[in-house]
């Protein structure tokens, strides 16, 4: 109430003025009171845009303190979501960690460059929780937008990724020679998981709010890096590294 003195001020000299006008009236003589009444339509639209006035300002002031307390209240959201964001990322690292695990062990089942359906059809792979998935989408939601850039890039690289290893399932029992687990395809799952690991370990300094910027372009260096924690040590795995210089170019 303290905050709308200025209003109730505002309100209380409107009814003064129609009350004043009214006693005024019947103080009068009959002369006054045919001036009064001849022009008692201008004072009543006066009197009502005076009223209307007063209703907008108490409207705008309403709008205003409640967008203030749902921007108060998006900001908490966005801060704790900010302090939780390492253990989703974590989360994440883990499921790639998990994945190309599988993945290596299928590269040297390959014979041929072909991964046998019997084998693609036995293999499991983990999933990512739902509730990280439906972290991510909640940062998304409380985030700007520049923040939330990198969180939907994993968010969407992960639906894919999940599609395309849970196809290997289905083009195992395939007959169509078109639908072979090809070697060059479980590198290029490899290259994928190491892109969200990759996005994952860049998002860790802003989530511990050691930093507020956030680069999204991933980098030779930094894709190596990953690759090398991902289990590729020295010079392991060269057609991935090349893949990955293609892709990303040489860094200095």
């Amino acid at each position: 109430m303290k905050n709308h003195g200025h209003i109730w001020s505002l309100i209380a000299i409107v009814l003064t003025l129609i009350a004043g006008y009214f006693l005024g009236i019947a103080a009068a003589d009959k002369n006054a009171v045919d001036w009064a009444f001849k022009w008692q339509s201008i004072f009543g639209t006066i009197l009502t845009m005076a009223v209307t006035g007063v209703g907008a300002v108490l409207l705008y002031t309403q709008i205003s303190q409640d967008r203030r307390i749902e921007n108060e209240r998006r900001q908490q959201r966005n801060y704790a979501n900010r302090a939780s964001l390492s253990l989703a990322l974590s989360s994440i690292s883990e499921y790639c960690e998990h994945n190309v695990g599988v993945l290596r062990k299928l590269i040297t089942q390959c014979a041929d460059g072909v991964l046998s359906n019997r084998i693609a059809a036995k293999t499991n792979f983990p999933t990512i929780s739902d509730g990280t998935v439906s972290f991510l989408r909640d940062f998304i939601e409380y985030s700007n937008f520049n923040q939330s850039r990198p969180i939907v890039k994993i968010l969407a690289e992960l639906q894919v990724l999940d599609a395309r290893l849970k196809s290997m399932h289905v083009r195992s029992n395939s007959l169509d020679r078109r639908e072979l687990i090809l070697k060059i395809n479980i590198e290029q799952y490899i290259i994928s998981n190491c892109e969200i690991y990759t996005y994952a370990s860049k998002l860790y300094d802003f989530a511990r709010e050691h930093t507020d910027e956030i680069s999204e372009d991933l980098t030779t260096d930094e894709m190596m890096s990953s690759l090398n924690n991902l289990g590729f040590l020295g010079d392991e795995a060269p057609e991935i590294r090349a893949a990955i210089q293609r892709l990303y170019g040489n860094v200095e």
